[in-house]
């Protein structure tokens, strides 16, 4: 099909890295990632038991196999809706291959391509976004930055998009509270910075969509702005004890 694309202008960043979290460096300022700051201030409970039950080694394991998944995932969609039709370059399929992926990647491509068809007016893919505090920056420190994977019309409605990728064909969506709070972190950051480019009056709320290794239609998962208002609450909570206690 023929879908619209007209991207806001993008924001260059650079990664700096302390240990395994990351941040972003743009302009002068270096400010955690979202992910970052989630990880940072995660109840791990249920994450050391899962650990301590397979090893550390078997875990590390599953987390670098599920983000370089992922990773080639969000490749073949930032294809699809900014280059359509998908052409993967060579050096994308034989690093697939490399890896052992490709029957899985594959599948998340055939869950992916049911929901495809019904997103239109790309407005950013891939697009990192940053925010800042103008009241009270010593609770926020220099505040957060992330890269938002889609804003688009998802059935003719405006919402900021984000990929998930799982083994499982559904989710609870009380196990999917971290995912939500991300997407209200990201809908926060994007309005900041396209404040003067965009009347966000139109956007919808934000959509969460988990692909699946088996193939079937992806979970999708959608957030009026009134939900989104509610975890941008618990993201500010988690932002002003993450930077509170990377001061100490």
């Amino acid at each position: 099909m023929a879908r619209s694309v007209s991207l806001l202008p993008p924001i260059e960043k650079e990664y700096v890295w302390e240990g395994r979290r990351r941040f972003y460096q743009i302009g002068d300022q270096v400010r955690p990632g979202v992910t970052t700051v989630l990880g940072a201030t995660a109840d791990k409970t249920w994450i050391r038991s899962w650990e301590e039950r397979i090893g550390q080694d078997e875990a590390e394991r599953v987390r670098q196999h599920a983000a370089t998944r992922g990773t080639q995932l969000h490749k073949r969609l930032e294809n699809e809706l900014v280059c359509a039709p998908a052409q993967l370059s060579l050096l994308d399929e034989a690093e697939t291959d490399r890896l052992g992926m490709t029957g899985e990647v594959d599948q998340l491509w055939i869950s992916a391509s049911y929901v495809l068809p019904r997103i239109d007016h790309v407005r950013l893919i891939e697009g990192n976004v940053f925010w800042d505090d103008k009241q009270r920056r010593s609770d926020f420190g220099t505040g957060y930055a992330g890269c938002i994977d889609c804003v688009a019309e998802l059935d003719g409605e405006l919402r900021v998009i984000d990929w998930k990728t799982s083994r499982h064909i559904r989710k609870k969506r009380e196990w999917m509270t971290d995912y939500f709070v991300q997407a209200a972190a990201y809908r926060q950051a994007l309005k900041q910075r396209y404040a003067d480019t965009v009347d966000w009056s139109t956007l919808s709320g934000a959509a969460v969509i988990l692909f699946n290794t088996e193939g079937e239609p992806p979970q999708i998962e959608l957030l009026d702005n009134e939900e989104l208002d509610m975890c941008w609450l618990g993201f500010q909570s988690r932002l002003r004890r993450f930077h509170a206690n990377h001061r100490s």
